[in-house]
């Protein structure tokens, strides 16, 4: 086709380019609201933890005051402490020393 061609015209760009920008203000808000919506779940679901984590702790302190209990049973020559404390050792679980 040359220059002269009677069926080409003079087309713009603008309506190309203002689809093209639409199509992109679209696609980003698209990713903005669905980036917010994350927002929202991410904050519930840390809010939903927050009793679960203090109950957690609190099983952990209550553990760790048997598990003392215990190491100090096995300290004191008790056999079966011993074996408990061997377990719990072998579990991977280490029971804190008694405190003084």
């Amino acid at each position: 086709m040359s220059a002269a061609d009677p069926r080409r015209g003079d087309r713009s760009a603008f309506v190309p380019l203002l689809l093209l920008a639409m199509a992109l203000l679209v696609a980003v808000g698209a990713q903005w609201w669905q980036l917010l919506r994350d927002r929202e779940t991410l904050l519930a679901r840390h809010e939903a933890q927050t009793p679960t984590l203090a109950e957690v702790e609190n099983v952990r302190r209550q553990f760790d005051a048997v598990s003392a209990g215990v190491v100090a049973l096995a300290d004191s020559g008790h056999q079966n402490a011993r074996r408990a404390v061997e377990q719990l050792r072998r579990a991977g679980v280490l029971p804190s020393p008694p405190a003084p």
